[in-house]
């Protein structure tokens, strides 16, 4: 049963997915997606994110309105087209890619942070599907630092709207309660190449001397 909770920053929908199809989805995407782990050089030493990722999007590279990369995430799959379609009967804008997060269990987490990056253009909206176990997303005011927690569920849509990443900062901490494995998929528009390399170092890797991405099998 779908509910649905909405203000002027975001909109959560619990129930989304149906819950069977939502582990189904999980489970299909645990084993057909290689996971990468990104990692950087600090002065102090080797640095891993704490979760895994990967990202997909557009294939033509040509058309400046379908990308915004310097390097270019993989091929959109069917299930995520599929899944970007239904969140489109919800919410209507042209996602072209989407940065896949796996949780592994309960130490994996993602500090506090906004979604400001120059290439997602001004006021970014950002649709986020949960699959997996639950965790607690916190929002908090860049301002007065009031904090907003929800549980994400399996089968939730999440949507931050174009203000929340200029106002809020959000994140998913550790949790000693809830240690089975998450995947959240974050749907995201690219408008321009500037600041993509940035992102790219730190969400998804590439060759370079001061980074490096590892295949997780």
């Amino acid at each position: 049963m779908k509910s649905k909770i909405t203000s002027d920053i975001y909109t959560h929908i619990r129930g989304f997915l149906p819950q069977v199809k939502a582990y189904e989805l999980f489970n299909d995407l645990c084993d057909t997606i290689d996971w990468c782990h990104v990692g950087y050089k600090k002065p102090y030493g080797m640095i891993r994110t704490p979760r895994l990722t990967r990202c997909f999007g557009h294939h033509d590279w040509n058309n400046p309105e379908l990308n915004g990369f310097d390097y270019k995430p993989e091929g959109w799959t069917d299930k995520l087209i599929e899944l970007r379609a239904k969140i489109g009967e919800f919410y209507s804008h042209d996602w072209n890619f989407v940065l896949c997060n796996y949780y592994r269990d309960g130490n994996d987490s993602i500090t506090w942070h906004s979604d400001d990056e120059r290439f997602l253009g001004p006021e970014p909206a950002i649709a986020s599907v949960s699959l997996g176990d639950t965790r607690v997303f916190k929002l908090r005011n860049k301002k007065t630092r009031e904090v907003i927690k929800t549980e994400l569920d399996n089968g939730d849509l999440f949507i931050m709207h174009g203000r929340c990443q200029h106002e809020w900062e959000h994140c998913i901490a550790k949790n000693r309660t809830h240690t089975d494995p998450r995947i959240n998929l974050t749907f995201r528009k690219a408008v321009n190449q500037a600041g993509s390399e940035n992102y790219y170092k730190y969400n998804v890797g590439f060759p370079h001397k001061h980074y490096y991405t590892e295949t997780y099998v």
